[in-house]
């Protein structure tokens, strides 16, 4: 990930584990590279091209517009990977 990259990650913050898992990264995230939205948020799918039935399904993580459907993990690996390059 790019220096001026951010990371947009949608969670379902009626999950308790989710919205625990997007605290930990927002801890984590200390270079304030990462903003974690609830879907649920009034037109936050939409904003991003996704619809609530997507959103229910998934996490979702945006990076400079490209939406991907990521399990949680991927999105830790994502903030490291551009730790370890040199790009952070």
């Amino acid at each position: 990930m790019k220096k001026s990259e951010k990371l947009v990650m949608l969670f379902d913050e009626s999950c308790h584990l989710c919205t625990a898992a997007a605290e930990l990264v927002g801890v984590l995230d200390w270079r304030h590279r990462l903003h974690c939205l609830p879907f649920q948020a009034p037109g936050v799918p939409q904003a991003y091209g996704l619809t609530v039935a997507q959103c229910e399904r998934a996490v979702w993580a945006i990076v400079n517009g490209s939406r991907v459907f990521v399990p949680l993990a991927n999105v830790l690996v994502l903030l490291v990977a551009g730790e370890a390059s040199g790009a952070g």
